[in-house]
């Protein structure tokens, strides 16, 4: 899991970066600068709702078991 937090940048004035549980730096996340912290904020969310889609990926939802004819 990964710490966010939104910083000022020259480019465009915001910008996300993360720290990961096994790095002791703060980077930048892709290509994200944002004209708005509200940006940064909903480019976040973003991430976080892929995450979850991807961790949900290939999980059985039924298993219906053999079928016989």
């Amino acid at each position: 899991m990964a710490e966010y937090r939104i910083v000022t940048d020259n480019a465009s004035g915001f910008m996300v970066q993360a720290r990961r549980w096994w790095w002791p730096f703060w980077l930048q996340v892709g290509f994200n600068s944002s004209s708005s912290a509200e940006g940064a904020r909903q480019w976040i969310e973003r991430e976080f709702a892929y995450a979850a889609r991807k961790k949900n990926a290939g999980k059985v939802v039924e298993h219906l078991g053999r079928w016989t004819s």
